[in-house]
């Protein structure tokens, strides 16, 4: 078990969010990565309350739903699934279609800290 913790430990996620695309990274224990992309106007953030976990958190879009901050308590990822989903509504009110992919509306890195 101790070596679970310590590897679990070692994941990390980063989601970037930009004006034509949602990015999410999933760097493992084994440094493998994992990486999801898909368009923020069709990307849906969920919420499962019969999940793996309790309020299990996904995103869904360009025909893949893929987890989020399995390891962040329950209201955390309540707090998480808020800050993206007003991130999206922001991209969809306000006219980002001029500026380029380039520029970065949001970037929340998540560490797993067990320590």
């Amino acid at each position: 078990v101790g070596n679970k913790n310590f590897n679990d430990a070692l994941l990390t996620e980063k989601l970037k969010i930009y004006p034509k695309n949602i990015i999410l990274e999933r760097k493992e224990p084994n440094n493998n990565i994992k990486k999801w992309h898909s368009n923020p106007y069709w990307t849906k953030v969920n919420i499962y309350n019969n999940g793996p976990v309790e309020s299990y958190l996904t995103l869904k879009g360009n025909g893949k739903e893929v987890e989020l901050g399995s390891f962040l308590t329950p209201e955390e990822r309540i707090s998480l699934k808020k800050l993206i989903d007003d991130t999206l509504f922001k991209l969809s009110s306000v006219n980002f279609s001029r500026y380029s992919n380039n520029f970065l509306i949001f970037v929340f890195i998540i560490i797993n800290n067990y320590f």
